[in-house]
């Protein structure tokens, strides 16, 4: 499980839930585009939920594992989700970030981040 740090506020979800949501809102802000996403969360009560999460260029988002305690209900899991914010990232495409007159530099893979 992953605490996602967004607008001033948390949600719990699940770690590849989260990795695929860091992964497009990446790709949306290097492609200056916007738009919003229902994720699957765990609310303050421990109940499952829904958050709307809105992406773009200015979003700032941090995951980071959640405390033992908001794991009560398991991992979040929505495959259909996952699949379809990682198609979404791949057509668009992410530029390699690089230096001017230079090689291109190699991106740190998600996982290693999260």
């Amino acid at each position: 499980m992953k605490r996602i740090y967004y607008a001033g506020t948390s949600m719990v979800t699940g770690d590849r839930l989260a990795a695929a949501l860091l992964g497009y809102a990446q790709a949306l802000a290097s492609n200056r585009s916007s738009t919003s996403i229902e994720m699957p969360v765990l609310l303050a009560d421990g109940s499952p939920g829904i958050a709307l999460v809105v992406l773009g260029p200015a979003s700032e988002i941090v995951a980071m594992p959640a405390p033992a305690g908001d794991a009560v209900v398991g991992e979040i899991v929505d495959d259909a989700l996952e699949a379809r914010l990682l198609m979404l990232t791949r057509e668009l495409g992410s530029p390699s970030p690089r230096e001017s007159g230079s090689e291109p530099v190699a991106p740190i893979p998600l996982d290693e981040l999260l």
